[in-house]
């Protein structure tokens, strides 16, 4: 009965990660397009988008102390769920710039939950599981952002703007409701605070592993590559889109091309690392990202602009799996939650200056130039890697 019940629970909170990446995923397909069209200037779309990472930052490691000490997690979950619908139903009835930045600041808030609600789904998962677990979840993760970017991206085409914003609003109030309506608490609710001190968050412990070179460099390269990314393809590719004529569904189907590209890499990106060595894959993957973002303003369609994202998203999806896993290697096992924390906090960074850089240097030039900017940082995340990565990741 108790194996039942975990089961039931489980089912339950797999519904509620679905939901609650689909609610944040229904309109940054067309996001900077749609602020181009409320008059926005490149430099504000660039804060605007960039708002989402600035949160996280924030907000990530003071967020997981807290729920560390207070032995809970459902109330981050439901709070972020909460300032989700609220981002969602507020986009869809407002047009004023200094509220659509606000709004999609708390989406930003939302994400930084996602800790609290992978530390829930793992408390009821026995420890020999996990990794077929963690599996299920970032598949999870993949598949339910892709289904929204689709479905928001129709809608919007289709019926209108608000309507996709809306939806991401009621994805996070059917999981807020899923949430309050399982009164049940697994072994991370119930334990008290003072519970395995060794492994809890704190400023002193991540101020010690913040110092472990791997943590610290995979944190500065994943920092970089969240730069380039939010600058392409989770910021201003859509605005390249929308000048070679691609309309709201075709943004949404670029989108989610490029994330299955993405997530299919990721899947195969131990096994290439095995044969050529990490440092040489991670190299790989940041010199495919920078060559396809130096092409950027030379794509004379769509078309080519889909099969370009696509290469990119290849490169992307093989470094940032990787370095998720390097960045704790060398932590001892009961610091590598603090070790994960400040890695996640240093790598939104990069959420942050990816687009407002681009939306800054594109006010003052040119989107093309701004790309090519984003391609020389990308170039220099690849010497940096060669310099600091250790040469024993280069070992088969």
């Amino acid at each position: 009965m108790k194996e039942d019940a975990k089961r039931h629970e489980g089912r339950g909170l797999l519904v509620i990660i679905w939901l609650f990446w689909f609610a944040m995923y229904t309109y940054p397909a067309f996001f900077a397009p749609y602020l181009q069209s409320l008059n926005a200037s490149p430099a504000q779309q660039g804060v605007i988008i960039g708002s989402y990472g600035f949160t996280q930052m924030l907000l990530r490691l003071p967020f997981g102390i807290l729920s560390d000490r207070i032995g809970r997690r459902r109330i981050f979950v439901a709070a972020g769920l909460v300032t989700s619908l609220i981002s969602g139903f507020g986009l869809a009835v407002t047009r004023s710039l200094p509220l659509i930045l606000l709004l999609r600041g708390l989406t930003g808030v939302s994400a930084a939950m996602w800790v609290q609600l992978t530390t829930l789904y793992f408390a009821g998962i026995d420890p020999e599981q996990r990794a077929d677990a963690s599996g299920r979840i970032s598949a999870l993760q993949q598949f339910s952002s892709l289904s929204a970017m689709l479905v928001g991206s129709w809608l919007a085409e289709n019926v209108s703007f608000p309507a996709a914003f809306a939806l991401g609003g009621a994805a996070a109030t059917a999981g807020l409701l899923l949430m309050l309506l399982d009164r049940r608490r697994g072994p991370d609710e119930t334990q008290s605070a003072s519970t395995a001190p060794a492994a809890r968050i704190s400023w002193a412990v991540v101020a010690r592993v913040a110092t472990n070179p791997m943590l610290f460099w995979s944190a500065v390269i994943s920092l970089l590559m969240q730069l380039v990314q939010f600058a392409t393809m989770q910021g201003f590719v859509p605005s390249l889109a929308a000048a070679l004529g691609a309309s709201s569904a075709a943004m949404g189907l670029l989108s989610a091309l490029t994330g299955l590209s993405r997530a299919l890499v990721s899947i195969w990106a131990g096994r290439i690392a095995r044969r050529l060595g990490l440092r040489r894959t991670l190299i790989i993957g940041i010199l495919l990202a920078a060559l396809c973002t130096a092409l950027l303003p030379l794509m004379p369609n769509f078309a080519s602009l889909v099969a370009n994202q696509m290469v990119a998203a290849l490169g992307v999806g093989l470094l940032l799996g990787l370095l998720l896993g390097l960045c704790v290697r060398d932590i001892e096992p009961q610091y590598r939650t603090s070790g994960m924390g400040f890695y996640q906090s240093v790598y939104a960074i990069g959420m942050v200056a990816g687009p407002v850089l681009t939306g800054w240097l594109a006010g003052r030039s040119t989107l093309a130039v701004a790309f090519e900017a984003i391609a020389v940082i990308a170039l220099l995340t690849a010497l940096l890697t060669r310099w600091k990565m250790p040469a024993e990741t280069d070992a088969a």
